[in-house]
């Protein structure tokens, strides 16, 4: 393989490379990779952000013609970074017109390197620079010198005719632009509200007296509950979204009328469908948008917003334990029994009216 197709390889591995990167990451990418690069077209060693290696300094004066060293932090590269060392070194070597191998050294513990080369003893410089690793990554390179000085006859650093290194910055610059395109565009698809509770079964409550209104209410709460589900993180009791509870409610009120109108009884019916319009009512005053949606999203506005959030939650659990029990008595054929008040709830919802802030103004001129 000549020396012109091995750069070519090379350059084409750090492409692919950087285009996974930048699709995962693309400011990252963007920083490390074009830092790193505009960094080593002046210097033969250079590090980014805190990292660093021993005698950096004198390092630089040993290095071989067309050899290089960018060290890099821990976390910027792979498991938890943008790019393994290796992707890193193909991507930015690649780009820097004079380095025929850069040597990425990975500031840890123990350091690791990563290895771009246009030459075919890549394997015999990675196993010198790993033999030689005592911890510090610049005293092994020190110590692999040997390997590193480019191969007899081989000391080029462009092959003939050149590479159009100007072609592959372009290239690189454009995937970082396309990978924050698609970025942006998967970010605000994955904030698209999804529809993730069940529709509202008209026909459960289609022999009850309060069938608009329950059915008005279930409809709104699946709204609601799509609403919420597209931004799961932000709105939230804790770690369990609000759309969650708001589906699981919404479930679980159409289960227990389900099984009423199979196997319960007319007054189990009726007084379910009494107290399940009140209860969804009060219910959602509480997980509106004006009340619920604006204190997570303007908590300052509000006097004590973590604790109206969390009673809403605690609102939301205890309306799920009644309809759970009020199934499982429908299961055993028993009488339901309805213990959730929602009271608390409303009176946190109420606005101040003006003669709490004013006192009464009734005949007052």
């Amino acid at each position: 393989m000549n020396k012109t197709l091995r750069v070519a390889a090379g350059l084409v591995a750090g492409m692919v490379a950087l285009l996974g990167a930048v699709f995962a990451a693309p400011a990252l990418a963007e920083d490390l990779v074009g830092d790193s690069a505009s960094c080593l077209a002046k210097s033969h060693v250079c590090s980014y952000g805190d990292a660093s290696v021993a005698n950096q300094d004198g390092l630089a004066q040993r290095l071989p013609d067309g050899v290089s060293v960018l060290v890099v932090p821990q976390d910027s590269v792979s498991p938890v970074g943008v790019m393994s060392a290796d992707q890193l070194a193909s991507a930015v070597g690649g780009s820097v017109k004079g380095v025929d191998t850069l040597v990425v050294v990975v500031d840890a513990t123990k350091d690791r390197f990563g290895l771009y080369t246009v030459y075919d003893n890549r394997t015999e410089i990675l196993t010198a620079l790993n033999q030689n690793n005592t911890g510090d990554g610049g005293e092994a390179i020190v110590a692999s010198l040997a390997v590193l000085t480019p191969p007899q006859g081989s000391t080029e650093t462009t092959p003939a005719g050149g590479f159009p290194y100007g072609i592959l910055i372009g290239v690189v610059a454009l995937l970082v632009v396309i990978g924050g395109a698609v970025g942006a565009f998967l970010r605000a698809r994955a904030k698209a509200p999804a529809i993730e509770s069940p529709k509202v079964d008209k026909k459960l409550f289609d022999s009850t007296e309060n069938a608009d209104e329950i059915e008005r209410d279930l409809e709104r709460l699946r709204q609601l509950a799509d609403f919420y589900a597209g931004n799961k993180s932000k709105y939230a009791f804790g770690n369990q979204p609000v759309s969650a509870k708001l589906g699981a409610v919404l479930t679980e009120v159409q289960e227990l009328f389900r099984r009423l109108k199979a196997k319960g009884t007319a007054q189990q019916l009726r007084l379910a469908a009494l107290t399940y319009s009140d209860v969804l009512r009060k219910l959602l005053m509480g997980v509106e948008t004006d009340y619920l949606k604006d204190i997570q999203d303007n908590p300052r506005l509000w006097d004590n917003a973590d604790a109206r959030v969390r009673e809403v939650g605690s609102a939301l659990d205890a309306v799920l334990d009644q309809v759970v029990d009020n199934i499982k008595q429908v299961n055993a054929s028993r009488d339901l029994e309805f213990k959730v008040a929602l009271d608390s709830l409303v009176s946190s919802t109420q606005a101040p009216k003006l003669e709490d802030v004013y006192g009464d103004t009734k005949g007052k001129k």
